[in-house]
Protein backbone atom coordinates (compact mmCIF):
# COMPACT_ATOMS: atom_id res chain seq x y z
CA UNK A 1 0.00 0.00 0.00
CA UNK A 2 1.38 3.39 -1.02
CA UNK A 3 0.22 6.18 1.27
CA UNK A 4 1.20 9.74 2.17
CA UNK A 5 3.45 9.49 5.21
CA UNK A 6 3.41 13.27 5.73
CA UNK A 7 -0.35 13.32 6.23
CA UNK A 8 -1.21 12.53 9.86
CA UNK A 9 -4.57 11.04 8.85
CA UNK A 10 -3.04 8.85 6.11
CA UNK A 11 -0.16 7.82 8.34
CA UNK A 12 -2.49 6.78 11.15
CA UNK A 13 -4.76 4.85 8.78
CA UNK A 14 -1.82 3.05 7.16
CA UNK A 15 -0.21 2.13 10.48
CA UNK A 16 -3.43 0.61 11.80
CA UNK A 17 -4.34 -1.19 8.56
CA UNK A 18 -4.15 -4.95 8.78
CA UNK A 19 -5.29 -7.71 6.47
CA UNK A 20 -6.50 -11.17 7.43
CA UNK A 21 -3.69 -13.70 7.24
CA UNK A 22 -5.23 -15.80 4.44
CA UNK A 23 -5.50 -12.65 2.30
CA UNK A 24 -1.76 -12.08 2.31
CA UNK A 25 0.48 -9.44 3.80
CA UNK A 26 0.02 -5.70 3.63
CA UNK A 27 3.30 -3.90 2.98
CA UNK A 28 3.30 -0.17 3.72
CA UNK A 29 5.24 2.26 1.54
CA UNK A 30 5.45 5.98 2.28
CA UNK A 31 5.03 7.62 -1.14
CA UNK A 32 7.28 10.48 -0.07
CA UNK A 33 10.30 8.30 0.66
CA UNK A 34 10.08 5.14 -1.47
CA UNK A 35 10.89 6.53 -4.93
CA UNK A 36 13.29 3.68 -5.69
CA UNK A 37 10.74 0.97 -4.88
CA UNK A 38 9.48 -0.90 -7.98
CA UNK A 39 5.84 -0.44 -6.92
CA UNK A 40 6.26 3.33 -6.65
CA UNK A 41 7.99 3.36 -10.03
CA UNK A 42 5.11 1.40 -11.58
CA UNK A 43 2.61 3.95 -10.26
CA UNK A 44 4.75 6.74 -11.73
CA UNK A 45 5.11 4.92 -15.04
CA UNK A 46 1.33 4.63 -15.28
CA UNK A 47 0.95 8.35 -14.57
CA UNK A 48 -1.13 7.88 -11.42
CA UNK A 49 -1.28 10.90 -9.12
CA UNK A 50 -0.66 9.84 -5.52
CA UNK A 51 -2.28 13.08 -4.37
CA UNK A 52 -5.57 11.70 -5.66
CA UNK A 53 -5.48 8.73 -3.34
CA UNK A 54 -3.65 5.87 -1.75
CA UNK A 55 -2.73 2.88 -3.89
CA UNK A 56 -3.01 -0.83 -3.14
CA UNK A 57 -1.43 -3.53 -5.29
CA UNK A 58 -3.50 -6.71 -5.05
CA UNK A 59 -3.45 -9.79 -7.25
CA UNK A 60 -1.78 -7.94 -10.10
CA UNK A 61 -4.25 -5.06 -9.95
CA UNK A 62 -3.60 -1.47 -8.96
CA UNK A 63 -6.40 -0.06 -6.84
CA UNK A 64 -6.49 3.70 -6.28
CA UNK A 65 -8.40 5.88 -3.84
CA UNK A 66 -11.87 4.58 -3.04
CA UNK A 67 -11.14 1.14 -4.51
CA UNK A 68 -8.01 0.87 -2.36
CA UNK A 69 -9.89 1.83 0.79
CA UNK A 70 -12.71 -0.61 -0.05
CA UNK A 71 -10.12 -3.39 -0.51
CA UNK A 72 -8.52 -2.73 2.88
CA UNK A 73 -11.98 -2.63 4.48
CA UNK A 74 -13.05 -5.91 2.87
CA UNK A 75 -9.88 -7.83 3.66
CA UNK A 76 -8.90 -6.09 6.88
CA UNK A 77 -8.45 -7.89 10.16
CA UNK A 78 -11.98 -7.81 11.62
CA UNK A 79 -10.83 -7.60 15.24
CA UNK A 80 -9.17 -4.21 14.77
CA UNK A 81 -11.44 -1.24 15.74
CA UNK A 82 -10.41 0.91 12.75
CA UNK A 83 -11.08 -1.98 10.40
CA UNK A 84 -14.59 -2.21 11.83
CA UNK A 85 -15.15 1.49 11.11
CA UNK A 86 -13.64 1.07 7.65
CA UNK A 87 -15.94 -1.85 6.95
CA UNK A 88 -18.95 0.29 7.79
CA UNK A 89 -17.78 3.13 5.56
CA UNK A 90 -16.04 1.35 2.69
CA UNK A 91 -17.41 -2.16 2.46
CA UNK A 92 -19.08 -1.43 -0.88
CA UNK A 93 -17.30 0.40 -3.69
CA UNK A 94 -20.35 2.64 -4.22
CA UNK A 95 -20.22 3.92 -0.65
CA UNK A 96 -16.46 4.28 -0.86
CA UNK A 97 -16.81 6.44 -3.98
CA UNK A 98 -19.22 8.74 -2.12
CA UNK A 99 -17.08 9.12 1.01
CA UNK A 100 -13.54 9.07 -0.41
CA UNK A 101 -13.64 12.55 -2.05
CA UNK A 102 -14.50 14.03 1.35
CA UNK A 103 -11.57 12.22 2.98
CA UNK A 104 -9.23 13.41 0.20
CA UNK A 105 -10.43 16.99 0.79
CA UNK A 106 -9.73 16.61 4.52
CA UNK A 107 -6.26 15.25 3.72
CA UNK A 108 -5.51 18.18 1.42
CA UNK A 109 -6.72 20.67 4.03
CA UNK A 110 -4.56 19.06 6.72
CA UNK A 111 -1.48 19.21 4.48
CA UNK A 112 -2.10 22.90 3.73
CA UNK A 113 -2.56 23.66 7.42
CA UNK A 114 0.71 22.00 8.39
CA UNK A 115 2.57 23.44 5.38
CA UNK A 116 3.27 20.22 3.49
CA UNK A 117 3.41 20.34 -0.30
CA UNK A 118 1.61 17.71 -2.40
CA UNK A 119 3.53 14.54 -3.30
CA UNK A 120 5.94 15.15 -6.15
CA UNK A 121 5.89 18.96 -5.88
Amino acid sequence: MLYDGACPLCHAAARTARVKAPSGTLHLLDARTCHEDPLYQEVSRRGLDLNEGMVVFADGEILVGAEAMAFVARYGEPSHPLTRIGRLLFRWNGTAHLIYPFLRTVRNAILRLIGVKPIGH
